[in-house]
């Protein structure tokens, strides 16, 4: 397989997300505003948690795109205006349509039984194409076992959305995309046939790796990323890592952001805030 060339190295920033909630988070910065349809990355944890020390993120608005939360540790609590609650462990995935508008609130908590332990996860978040902005609120919550794991020599990989050699995710979405947990044993070369279309991005979350002799070794929170072109997606682990695998379709549509709102143009961004403000998206309390 020919390794796709022109690489580019991201390197995330620290950022607060809520009051004593720290974040890594490669994208959206000044030096790259997506990789495909995926419009914001964040990384929270590895955290060891006492009980009372949980990642709370109050109820807030969302529209125009799709909010997902993965977690590799710990166990995640959920509630919007539209679905309701639910809880999520470890290798779950909460996959939630804004579309139009809703509320939610999230809380990640360590795996003990009193709140205790280690939390770690993402959060996501995909953009709707246009066609899509204004589709009624969804949520979609999988559990480990619902996801398929393809097993390798050396490693496996956890497909939480699109398809890896014809093996499915059963997460609806709105345009071509994958999103892939691969764990790699020191040692293991992985590498994935890619579409020319798609831009592609590997995002370490523990350990260390490389690709091909472009690219210097990768640690944490650091991003591999290619934009459309001819070649696959190659990654060698120099010791035991865990990574985050993404990529999809561009959308070459306008983009209007504000805060919590991804939309096409300026004049929907300021319709969205409108109705948030009136209630048309609903409320939740924590």
């Amino acid at each position: 397989m020919n390794v796709r060339s022109n690489p580019r190295i991201l390197k995330s920033e620290r950022v607060e997300v809520a009051p004593g909630a720290e974040v890594w988070r490669p994208f959206p910065v000044r030096a790259i505003k997506k990789v495909g349809p995926f419009i914001l990355w964040d990384h929270f944890g590895p955290h060891e948690a006492r009980p009372e020390d949980n990642m709370v993120i109050p109820p807030h608005p969302h529209a125009g795109f799709q909010a997902v939360t993965y977690l590799m540790s710990g166990l995640g609590y959920h509630k919007d205006s539209f679905a309701g609650e639910q809880y999520m462990k470890a290798g779950g995935v909460n996959w939630m349509t804004a579309g139009k508008g809703i509320v939610h609130a999230e809380k990640v908590l360590g795996e003990q039984e009193d709140g205790s332990g280690r939390f770690e996860g993402f959060q996501i978040w995909v953009n709707l194409p246009a066609a899509f902005k204004e589709v009624d609120p969804g949520f979609e919550h999988y559990t480990p076992e619902e996801l398929p794991i393809v097993n390798f020599e050396g490693g496996s990989l956890r497909i939480i959305a699109g398809e890896y050699k014809e093996v499915k995710s059963p997460v609806h979405t709105y345009s071509p995309l994958f999103l892939f947990h691969l764990s790699l044993k020191a040692g293991t070369k992985w590498q994935m046939e890619l579409p020319t279309n798609f831009e592609v991005a590997a995002y370490v979350s523990s350990g260390e790796v490389k690709s091909g002799t472009e690219v210097p070794s990768l640690a944490l929170s650091d991003v591999l990323l290619y934009h459309e072109g001819e070649g696959g997606l190659e990654l060698e682990a120099i010791e035991d890592s865990e990574l985050m695998i993404m990529g999809g379709e561009l959308l070459r549509e306008p983009m209007a952001t504000y805060g919590p709102f991804v939309m096409n143009q300026p004049d929907e961004i300021r319709a969205k805030i409108l109705a948030f403000q009136n209630g048309q998206m609903g409320n939740v309390e924590m």
